[in-house]
């Protein structure tokens, strides 16, 4: 029953600012259009009053210039009203350039409250609805949220953020099939979109498909030839498909772009061991090991290299290391040791 009522207030909530910007909508072209209308009627008083003149009718000149005096107040009266209406749309405007500071520094109530203000002047702005979202969706209410980014959508069907924040929140909830649907049209109405791409290929690997997530990084680094994220996805899935040389590849750029992240190494060691590069193998799991000293599995890697060597006494010492370490990997190391030990 309180899930109903929430949702019926959330409708009617949806529902009132619609109306509240319908009418301003209405409002200003309304304004604009009796401005035109009295600015084109001033205009004729105008001439009216130069055929007086002309005439030398002091009588009809001065009952037109009360028509004329008596207009132009209302012009100055409805130029003063749209242009408090312009003032408003700018509170608007900085509500949401405010909302979107306290996003940046994890402030998402003051956010919100930037977000709604910006909605309770202007609420027909798709940007302060996708504002809205995000901080909603940073406070955990998913549901609102959702409702949030897909309004946005109703004012602008192809604005690009709206769908990506919505794609995003999907695949943050594990609907990969609504996720990637989303994410497909971010990069209808934004092409260049490497995010997007990256995101689609994300969702592809996590469920196995390979050769569609491959297809969806390597449109990202197209569109970015300096994207991190790609690289080391499309290095890790390129291990996954047993084609190692172009993980290699793709991993060695993504060192060259950012060499202090150490899972890189610890990939490009699999894949070095995986082609006997052993020696490489050996200097990428240092590597991961200096910027990460607990990080066990580049152990299993060292262990690999040595063992690929033929040096089975250094191959022990690491896997050891690696199991005592972390104890999850226990098991598995003394088993590979025992197989070792029986060659």
């Amino acid at each position: 029953m309180k899930v109903l009522k929430k949702n019926n207030f959330i409708i009617t909530l949806l529902g009132l600012i619609f109306v509240v910007g319908f009418l301003y909508a209405q409002t200003v072209d309304s304004l604009t259009e009796e401005l035109e209308k009295l600015v084109q009627k001033r205009n004729e008083y105008v001439q009216e009053m130069q055929n007086a003149n002309d005439a030398g009718n002091l009588d009809a000149y001065n009952t037109v210039k009360e028509k004329y005096d008596s207009i132009s107040k209302e012009i100055d009266d409805l130029k003063n009203k749209i242009l408090a209406l312009g003032n408003q749309e700018q509170q608007a405007k900085k509500a949401i350039n405010d909302g979107n500071d306290f996003l940046r520094v994890g402030q998402y109530d003051k956010a919100l409250e930037e977000f709604n203000q910006s909605l309770s002047l202007n609420p027909e702005n798709p940007k302060a609805y996708v504002g809205r979202g995000i901080a909603l969706k940073k406070l955990r209410n998913y549901e609102d949220a959702r409702a949030a980014f897909e309004q946005a959508i109703t004012y602008d069907s192809t604005y690009s953020s709206a769908y990506y924040n919505l794609a995003s929140l999907y695949s943050d909830l594990d609907k990969d099939s609504k996720a990637i649907n989303f994410f497909h049209k971010v990069v209808k109405y934004d092409s260049t979109n490497e995010r997007a791409y990256y995101q689609i290929g994300y969702i592809y690997n996590k469920n196995k498909e390979y050769k569609k997530a491959v297809s969806a990084f390597n449109k990202a680094i197209e569109i970015n030839p300096n994207y991190f994220n790609a690289y080391y996805a499309l290095g890790k899935v390129m291990i996954d498909l047993g084609d190692n040389n172009k993980a290699i590849e793709n991993l060695e750029k993504a060192v060259m772009i950012k060499p202090n992240y150490y899972a890189i190494h610890y990939y490009l060691a699999k894949a070095y061991n995986n082609v006997r590069r052993s020696q490489q193998a050996l200097s990428a799991a240092n590597d991961c090991l200096k910027y990460n000293k607990d990080f066990a599995n580049a152990y299993i890697e060292i262990g690999q290299a040595y063992e690929n060597m033929g040096n089975i006494n250094k191959a022990i010492e690491n896997y050891n290391k690696a199991g005592t370490m972390d104890v999850r990997l226990k098991k598995w190391v003394d088993w590979k040791i025992n197989n070792l030990r029986s060659e």
